[in-house]
């Protein structure tokens, strides 16, 4: 759907996890496989890696939560955002653009709105934060790409819209924005579980025994 993605291979074992770093250049970020929402809460995440001895320590590590291991390019800090598509009873698929990493709960900064969102719909969604202010420079610190930001918003309203119906519920987050552009590092994606069949006994005026 055209998100910007960190580049990412999966470990299953020290030995694989060192290749792969090698090939992706340290330094690297290591998280675990594991399908869990919040991975800093489980120790979960081994971020700044750069040696081999440091990328064999953190799979020892985040392998105790389950043999597969992401390997990840570490990229450069920036202001972090989370993205969701949460399923309303009422609305359908809602888009949600929050304050990311570990302030996601703690700030309850949020803006909500229905998909689709282009560009500079989603602009305005980011302008109702109130952190918003940070991704324009605040104090002079560097205007981060706000353009890329809202960009990645709208490709994520796209999959609200043609894949609602089969999930319950996506969480970016974070979305690393900076000056050179904005990057998914981490998803969470929850599918609609079928609904169980009902199960129809017949009546005895159907025929059914006595």
């Amino acid at each position: 759907f055209g998100v910007p993605v960190v580049s990412q291979l999966f470990a299953a074992s020290a030995e694989e996890a060192v290749d792969i770093a090698k090939t992706i250049g340290y330094p690297i970020a290591m998280k675990s496989a594991v399908g869990v929402s919040h991975k800093t809460e489980v120790a979960g995440i081994d971020l700044g890696i750069e040696t081999p001895q440091a990328a064999t320590e953190a799979y020892a590590r985040l392998s105790q939560l389950g043999e597969q291991v992401a390997v990840q390019a570490m990229v450069p800090p920036g202001i972090e955002l989370a993205v969701g598509i949460l399923s309303d009873e009422q609305f359908g698929p809602v888009i949600v653009v929050s304050a990311g990493g570990t302030l996601v709960e703690l700030l309850g900064d949020r803006a909500a709105a229905l998909p689709p969102l282009d560009g500079a719909a989603a602009q305005a969604l980011i302008g109702r934060l109130r952190m918003a202010p940070l991704l324009a420079g605040y104090r002079g610190r560097p205007r981060a790409d706000i353009e890329a930001a809202a960009a990645a918003i709208a490709s994520i309203s796209s999959i609200a819209v043609y894949l609602g119906d089969l999930i319950a519920g996506l969480e970016v987050n974070p979305l690393i924005v900076n000056s050179d552009g904005a990057v998914a590092v981490d998803a969470l994606v929850v599918a609609h579980r079928p609904a169980e069949p009902d199960i129809v006994k017949p009546s005895r005026e159907q025929g059914a025994p006595r």
